[in-house]
């Protein structure tokens, strides 16, 4: 397991279901970036409510950034996410559709070596924020 989706927070009153959580990184980051599966996700230790669960065939929208304070001095973290729509009509699948792209640490528009993650990867405080489409 290289990223773990942790959910933190489900609201789904509105017109769509916003999610937010945190990602844990672990063992090595592939090339291309780290898929994220928000199908197989588990509850953060913080989430309160009935089910940390997504209901949904469609990702919408996703946002991740740092929460570590890792982003002092010339050495800082770098995260963007990978979407591809697939299928007909094309959506955004929960499981399969997202990847965390990781860059390097010295040179942020390069991406990240197929490799361990160090410790200031694996150390940061992921945070992200999602929308998917409601199942009726």
């Amino acid at each position: 397991m290289a990223a773990q989706v942790q959910i933190n927070n489900v609201d789904a009153t509105g017109a769509c279901v916003a999610v937010t959580g945190f990602i844990v990184l672990s063992g090595n980051y592939p090339t291309g970036g780290d898929p994220l599966n928000f199908a197989a996700a588990v509850a953060d230790p913080s989430f309160v409510g009935m089910l940390a669960g997504i209901a949904s065939s469609a990702l919408l929208n996703l946002d991740v950034w740092s929460m570590g304070g890792s982003q002092i001095g010339p050495n800082y973290t770098d995260y963007d996410t990978v979407c591809v729509k697939a299928g007909s009509p094309a959506i955004i699948s929960p499981a399969t559709g997202a990847k965390l792209k990781v860059a390097v640490l010295a040179t942020p528009a390069t991406e990240h070596a197929a490799a361990a993650y160090e410790s200031q990867y694996t150390g940061d405080i992921i945070a992200f924020m999602a929308v998917f489409t409601k199942n009726l």
